[in-house]
């Protein structure tokens, strides 16, 4: 993957909840057992479990990428053989290029 996301150390840490043991708390709780008594069990927050269970398709905290993973591989791909080239390409290049094959894709995303 290009991306390798470094969040601000002054940023609050959140817990980071195990998703094996979230998904074996979910187990549970379709097997009858209450959420609040699967996450005293499993050593989950409450609201953690239950956004879980009541939201099954959540999406990453913080801002969502524009481009999924294997599109940006490719893009990034044939930014190497620019690069090979020694093709100069400053940031705005960089933008046209993703706005054009989203533009291509049919999407229209308003940060570009």
């Amino acid at each position: 993957m290009a991306r390798n996301y470094k969040g601000d150390p002054r940023a609050r840490k959140y817990k980071r909840s195990n998703l094996a043991n979230i998904k074996k708390a979910k187990n549970e709780v379709l097997k009858k057992l209450s959420i609040r008594q699967a996450s005293q069990k499993y050593k989950i927050a409450y609201s953690v479990l239950q956004r879980h269970i009541l939201r099954p398709n959540l999406l990453s905290q913080g801002g969502q990428t524009v481009l999924t993973n294997t599109e940006e591989e490719a893009i990034v791909a044939r930014l190497k053989v620019c690069a090979g080239w020694e093709y100069p390409l400053d940031m705005l290049g960089l933008r046209l290029i993703v706005k054009s094959y989203l533009a291509l894709k049919g999407r229209t995303v308003k940060r570009f």
